[in-house]
């Protein structure tokens, strides 16, 4: 349910850490993420997980940690806000400085949270499966940025409710991760087809071994390695029962 360190998805900007602010946000660590839980399974979400640097489980020592950076960096930022830079010239970069130095000894330094669940849906009489990630960073606090996700979601789910469910189907479409293709068959890479017999897939993976050899300087442009030739013909001897 929890991954350690914080995995930020590809394609997501980060936040300035002289950019993030402090939310007002009343809310307890060690009840937000049961509140997390509790309402993707209302919703039938599954596969739920958070990232962030939080390395233990979220307790009251967390909520602890994560105040004492949130307000020592927010003594900083202000400074920023309000200009009083006392002659340092880039007050960003030093900021910035100042993260990348505590991130060893309080890795709540980058409170950033990302939250990847999978959700369920029916459409024309189909059940389809989508994987969602929701990131966040705005905020200095790493319970704040879960809040934040959390709220986001529950405003997604509420769109339906407004009698427009289409649009909200068309969101969640928009920020689901592409599903990857599926990888190729044992029989598709050795390139005999389904139920060859056992002379046949000996053959074919003699034939690509051959042509997979340094000296023929690999004529499938490196798409191919050995080790898959290799693992597809042990695949598809087990499949046909001669192993």
């Amino acid at each position: 349910m929890r991954a350690y360190p914080l995995e930020w998805p590809e394609g997501f900007s980060r936040t300035k850490a002289c950019e993030r602010r402090k939310h007002k946000f009343q809310v307890k660590l060690p009840l937000v993420v049961p509140e997390f839980k509790e309402y993707l399974a209302s919703i039938k979400c599954t596969d739920l997980e958070i990232s962030c640097n939080l390395h233990q489980p979220f307790g009251e020592k967390e909520m602890h940690a994560d105040d004492f950076v949130a307000g020592y960096l927010n003594t900083y930022i202000q400074q920023y806000i309000t200009g009083k830079t006392y002659g340092i010239r880039n007050f960003e970069n030093w900021i910035e400085d100042i993260v990348n130095k505590e991130r060893v000894h309080h890795p709540t330094v980058d409170p950033g949270v990302v939250v990847r669940y999978n959700r369920t849906t029916r459409q024309n009489g189909l059940l389809v499966k989508r994987a969602i990630v929701l990131p966040c960073d705005k905020w200095l606090r790493v319970r704040d940025n879960l809040k934040a996700i959390l709220s986001t979601i529950k405003n997604l789910e509420k769109i339906s409710e407004w009698g427009v469910p289409e649009i909200q189907e068309r969101t969640y479409e928009a920020i689901a991760v592409p599903a990857l293709p599926a990888p190729p068959s044992c029989w598709a890479i050795l390139g005999v087809p389904r139920g060859a017999t056992e002379k046949q897939i000996n053959e074919a993976w003699r034939v690509k071994s051959f042509e997979l050899h340094p000296d023929r300087g690999n004529p499938n442009g490196g798409t191919l390695s050995q080790s898959e030739v290799n693992v597809a013909r042990d695949n598809a001897l087990k499949e046909i029962g001669a192993r």
